[in-house]
């Protein structure tokens, strides 16, 4: 085989090389459209949390009273009430771990998409 022919072997990416290539833009899509939905979410439950329909879900379905604890002790009864101030803030709490958690995932999707479209380093090399 002359060095031409060898070279121009070594330049040709193979099928596995365009499937990889696919999934890494299928998975960068992915993370895109997974981060630009986050993102809107948490911009909606930033700025109007009341009219946001993730608020009035998890509102509707989590919290039905505002008692936490109710008992007895020492044959006296007690009960232990959240106002909305401390309802709000355990609820932004738990958003800001869920978006930690949620924004992981769009970065893991991008960073794997974008390995996956850069040219392998360690080809087989014709020589």
């Amino acid at each position: 085989m002359s060095s031409e022919t060898q070279t121009h072997l070594k330049d040709q990416p193979s099928g596995l090389d365009n499937i990889l290539k696919l999934i890494g833009g299928v998975l960068i899509m992915a993370g895109l459209v997974f981060f630009v939905t986050f993102a809107l979410m948490a911009h909606d439950l930033i700025t109007n949390p009341s009219v946001s329909p993730v608020y009035q879900f998890v509102n509707s379905t989590l919290v039905s009273s505002d008692q936490v604890i109710s008992g007895e002790f020492d044959g006296k009864k007690f009960e232990l009430r959240m106002n909305e101030d401390l309802r709000n803030f355990c609820f932004i709490f738990m958003s800001i771990i869920a978006g930690s958690i949620l924004f992981g995932i769009a970065n893991s999707l991008l960073l794997t998409g974008a390995s996956l479209l850069r040219p392998q380093q360690d080809k087989r090399r014709i020589t």
